[in-house]
């Protein structure tokens, strides 16, 4: 099994390590008090919101030290990594990895509207995946958009126990990651009906929209991967093409090829065969920027207090993707998934020792703004300690809470914050034992 194919296979793993409760579909779906959308109006209660700064210059007067060939290293592996698909020839892993989401059938879930998804609604969609052909297409091809990757073809949601404290919405299971316009790819195999196809980027695969991709012959691909490339500096702003069209609002850290001065963009020009066209944008820089700083404090500005989004829904973050969009400007390569990223440094287990000593122990060997912490399913970024207390900054989605009948809740945060690893604990019903402290896995030292 190579490197990649191990990576998928824990994520697929990490995906069916969440459980579930039965309960009598025949009756409505009760929401629990926790996620009413009282309680989480009341996030700006949480103490660290407050107490500490949400300015990242704040915490910048221990900034990385990374020296410059260093970075430029690192910068070339990203970009062999990032056009990995254009060099394959198939997809290394088997169909029964490919089309593991269909075992989400066999598990209670839910749909949209909160009801039971039936065994024949995952029949239907697993005859237009259309396994079959997988490997057969294997053409080159390109994002002309962002898109979202989903685990099957099609846009429907697919909800383990909506009553449950973390799930329901937004965590739809359908949703793999979200994948930025200008990512190349290649494509195993279209569904049936031609509206989906199968591909692999350098960090995921995935069903996407036919509609949002495009193939490129060599000449174009030559072009595209020329090995000059500007990174985008700024989040959410658009671009448009030489003659004023609308392209894409752009996402921090997505790539732009550099040729005659100007951007390289991937767009459709018939049927599904894509062209280059050109912009220019002040957000769009030479990359890697210089990690230093002031770009740091400018990357991180564009970031403090963007919503949460799982998997990237709604052109918005979840942890590992604002970990891995953050570094990408810089030049370093980070996995898509929280696991994943533990495998991009020098991994230091914590599991054995108490709370008090895991803190020590991250501010002895932490280094601010290149140090990751990991729990299951959950990382941060390391910024450094104030009054001998970690900071992180991180896209959270909530607080475990416990109630006095031991029933779990979520207190919602719902965005990007810079917090303590005890975030929370001043709210009612706080529960220690779900605290990020306790729950923190390990340090990972970035290479």
């Amino acid at each position: 099994m190579n490197k990649t194919t191990a990576i998928y296979t824990l994520l697929i793993l990490s995906f069916f390590s969440g459980c579930t409760s039965k309960i009598d579909t025949a009756q409505p779906i009760q929401i629990k008090p926790h996620q009413t959308k009282q309680q989480e109006q009341k996030v700006e209660t949480i103490a660290d919101i407050y107490t500490l700064s949400q300015k990242p210059s704040e915490y910048l007067k221990k900034y990385p030290n990374l020296q410059i060939n260093n970075q430029n290293s690192l910068n070339k592996e990203f970009n062999k990594r990032y056009f990995k698909p254009w060099h394959n020839n198939k997809i290394y892993t088997t169909k029964q990895e490919a089309s593991w989401g269909f075992g989400y059938a066999n598990r209670e879930t839910y749909g949209h509207n909160y009801k039971k998804l039936e065994k024949s609604w995952y029949d239907k969609v697993k005859q237009n995946a259309n396994f079959e052909s997988f490997n057969t297409f294997l053409k080159k091809a390109i994002t002309i958009k962002n898109t979202n990757m989903r685990v099957l073809p099609t846009e429907l949601p697919i909800f383990l126990d909506p009553t449950q404290a973390g799930e329901g919405f937004p965590f739809d299971y359908n949703q793999n990651t979200a994948v930025y316009i200008n990512t190349p790819l290649l494509i195993s195999h279209l569904s049936l009906d031609k509206a989906w196809a199968f591909v692999e980027t350098s960090f995921a695969m995935g069903w996407v929209k036919v509609s949002d991709i495009a193939t490129l012959d060599v000449k174009k691909r030559q072009l595209f991967e020329n090995g000059y490339y500007g990174v985008a500096a700024k989040d959410n702003f658009p671009v448009y093409d030489t003659h004023e069209n609308f392209l894409e609002y752009v996402k921090l850290g997505t790539i732009f090829p550099i040729h005659q001065a100007k951007f390289l963009v991937a767009q459709r020009s018939q049927g599904i065969k894509g062209k280059l066209v050109y912009t220019q944008n002040p957000y769009i820089h030479q990359k890697p920027l210089e990690l230093n700083q002031k770009n740091l404090n400018h990357i991180l500005k564009e970031i403090v207090g963007e919503s949460y989004g799982w998997g990237g829904l709604y052109g918005t973050r979840d942890c590992s993707s604002m970990t891995r969009d953050i570094f990408a400007v810089f030049g370093i390569y980070l996995e898509r998934n929280s696991y994943g990223q533990t495998l991009s440094g020098e991994f230091i287990s914590l599991k054995e020792l108490s709370n008090k000593e895991k803190k020590k122990k991250i501010v002895e060997m932490g280094k601010p703004f290149l140090t990751l912490l990991y729990q299951k399913g959950h990382v941060m970024l390391y910024v450094g300690e104030h009054k001998n207390e970690p900071i992180i900054f991180h896209q959270a989605w909530g607080i475990g809470t416990l109630d006095q009948n031991k029933n779990e809740g979520r207190y919602i945060i719902g965005k990007a914050a810079f917090t303590t690893l005890e975030v929370g604990k001043t709210i009612k019903n706080f529960d220690p034992q779900n605290s990020l402290i306790n729950k923190l896995e390990g340090i990972i030292l970035l290479k």
